[in-house]
């Protein structure tokens, strides 16, 4: 489960957006072709499991952790959040 929330949010960062929505990518390397592939199968599985995310708040967790910035919550409520969470979702 911890790799796929990794690859998640890792695919969120991808996505940017503009008037249409969503930003076009030219996949022209083979980590950019593998990008969009994670991101692909992340949004073919929660639209399968009907998982409704906030992409905004996805977007800004996942810049967060990578700038290494102050995060808005601490890892202790992250893990009772995603462990709520993984609750939910075998109900």
């Amino acid at each position: 489960m911890k790799y796929f929330i990794i690859a998640a949010l890792f695919a969120v960062l991808m996505i940017g957006c503009n008037q249409s929505g969503v930003k076009n990518v030219e996949l022209k390397t083979f980590t950019d072709s593998v990008s969009y592939s994670i991101g692909t199968d992340i949004g073919k599985n929660f639209k399968q499991q009907d998982i409704d995310i906030n992409i905004d708040a996805l977007s800004k967790g996942l810049a967060d952790a990578f700038a290494e910035s102050d995060l808005e919550i601490t890892d202790v409520q992250s893990a009772q959040i995603l462990n709520r969470f993984q609750k939910v979702m075998r109900e």
